[in-house]
């Protein structure tokens, strides 16, 4: 009996003891966290504050929503399969994504383009190991063109069978945008949603400090970093030719294909990241920036950034050079950590 007091005693103890622990921890101080497989990449979500359902299975539930956009294939393809296809806007998010997607479609005269589905599916860099024969590339190139697609507010309209949408270039930053949204409905207080490298935040951490990015190194294989940004409420993307690629007789193919010559981009950068509120935005000027070379990246800038349509894009461009050009939004933001770098003065 004595025994047996002594054991509840001690449980008593504990409990209490934990109650105490509990009652010193305020709601928004908690920390939960959450992964799963999406978008063909690694994703994973930290969060402050969340006491709704299940924080796994929400997550879940948000990316499969997320990437029911448009219904793609497995690869974040949509084609014709039939001249002079429709395909009709489900919802006003889709209108806007495609509304986005051809008007910076105009402004970098092609330079960007969903529609290069057709060379993505041909050079399908993640299992390729030589680069496609030219007449295929022709012939894929054929079908690539925004202006051969007609764009309304309601629709999409194809001219051929075989043409199509690579919804990559928005894919994991419209994803972004859509689970933060969800979260602070949830009642999150702040969060980070990593969608394999596209970064979304939200809110604010516990003692109430900004979200230390690592802008990554693009010549460390290694996955080191060349500096450190802080920020919150807002997307972080960066486009590089060393995120996947294959090596074919010493030559590096990576898979950002410029729509214009049907080749992975050859460009003065290095890697593209650019910060904007609207994570879509962000992932194609990310893109697109990579694709257009410092100049035309910081003109294209300038323009969004002048357009009473979209949010404010700013941009950390890493040139070839070893100079990191940050536009004056970011300014005060990064950090440059890397040695191996110098910061040279952005006109923007």
């Amino acid at each position: 009996m004595k025994k047996w007091c002594k054991k509840t005693g001690l449980l008593c103890l504990l409990f209490a003891t934990a109650l105490v622990l509990c009652s010193c921890q305020k709601p928004s101080d908690i920390k939960k966290e959450a992964s799963a497989w999406a978008y063909d990449t690694f994703c994973s979500v930290t969060v402050y504050g969340y006491n709704g359902e299940d924080l796994q299975a929400y997550f879940e539930t948000q990316l499969q929503e997320g990437q029911m956009l448009f219904s793609p294939d497995a690869q974040g393809r949509v084609f014709a399969q039939t001249d002079g296809q429709v395909l009709a806007f489900q919802n006003m998010r889709e209108a806007r994504l495609m509304e986005m997607a051809w008007q910076l479609s105009s402004w970098t005269d092609g330079a960007f383009d969903l529609t290069v589905a057709p060379l993505s599916a041909l050079w399908n860099v993640s299992g390729a190991d030589r680069p496609p024969e030219e007449q295929a590339i022709a012939d894929a190139l054929s079908l690539v063109g925004y202006q051969t697609v007609a764009c309304t507010e309601e629709a999409l309209r194809f001219s051929h069978v075989g043409q199509g949408l690579d919804l990559g270039a928005f894919g994991k930053g419209n994803g972004g945008d859509l689970v933060a949204d969800r979260l602070q409905t949830g009642g999150a207080l702040g969060g980070m949603v990593d969608l394999g490298g596209n970064i979304t935040l939200f809110g604010s951490k516990p003692d109430g400090s900004l979200f230390r990015i690592g802008v990554r190194d693009p010549a460390d294989d290694g996955g080191g970093v060349l500096g450190i940004l802080n920020l919150t409420d807002t997307s972080v993307v960066t486009s590089g030719g060393y995120e996947r690629y294959f090596e074919y007789e010493g030559v590096r193919y990576h898979h950002i294909l410029d729509p214009r010559t049907g080749w992975p981009a050859e460009s003065d950068l290095l890697s593209a990241t650019v910060v904007c509120s609207d994570g879509a935005l962000a992932d194609m000027l990310s893109t697109a920036c990579f694709l257009l070379g410092e100049e035309r990246a910081l003109a294209l800038l300038q323009t969004v950034n002048a357009s009473d349509k979209w949010d404010n894009a700013q941009a950390i461009l890493v040139l070839r050079t070893g100079e990191v050009v940050v536009t004056s939004g970011l300014s005060q933001r990064f950090s440059l950590t890397s040695s191996a770098y110098r910061l040279k003065e952005s006109p923007l």
